[in-house]
């Protein structure tokens, strides 16, 4: 019992660090990997970089985990070129609001629990999409994105929320979080 109440505990700021770079190397590496074995199409399938994400708001708080999302599309970018630069300000501000919503959501809210995790997902999605959406929708002048092709990439990514809905209760979950 004590174990566990030991692992509840809230990281340390170094160790969230150490987190948090584990987290952006699993952001960049996880989308490489996926597109290297399937291309394009099944990194738009799987959302490969939207499980190390989602998980930093869980493990290491609202704070650190914004980091995590801020930074890892924008290094993704800069060694492998992915995401494509037209969707790289929309996709680091909707992993941005993943990260927040889910930190605060299931460290304040949703008092640590397996509903929680499932909520908090849940809801960062929603929150995520809506501003990615909006994003395309004020810069429609500016940018090649069209509302079209943010909702046929919400249908082809239905396996990557399957896959989020799966892996990130089970990861929070093993972890003790």
């Amino acid at each position: 019992m004590e174990n566990t109440q030991a692992l509840k505990k809230e990281y340390s700021i170094p160790v969230k660090a150490i987190i948090s770079v584990g987290l952006v190397a699993a952001a960049v590496l996880l989308p490489w990997l996926t597109h290297m074995a399937g291309g394009r199409t099944l990194g738009a399938q799987l959302l490969p970089m939207y499980l190390p994400i989602i998980l930093a708001g869980f493990l290491v708080g609202p704070l650190f985990a914004a980091g995590v999302a801020a930074l890892s599309p924008v290094l993704a970018f800069a060694i492998t070129g992915m995401p494509p630069a037209a969707a790289l300000p929309f996709m680091t501000a909707e992993l941005i609001v993943y990260a927040l919503v889910c930190g605060i959501l299931y460290s304040k809210a949703f008092k640590k629990s397996l509903p929680g995790i499932l909520l908090s997902t849940a809801l960062a999605i929603i929150a995520g999409k809506g501003v990615y959406a909006l994003g395309v929708l004020t810069f429609a002048a500016v940018t090649p994105l069209t509302l079209d092709g943010y909702f046929a990439a919400i249908i082809a990514g239905w396996p990557g929320m399957l896959i989020q809905f799966t892996v990130i209760p089970l990861t929070v979950k093993l972890l003790g979080r």
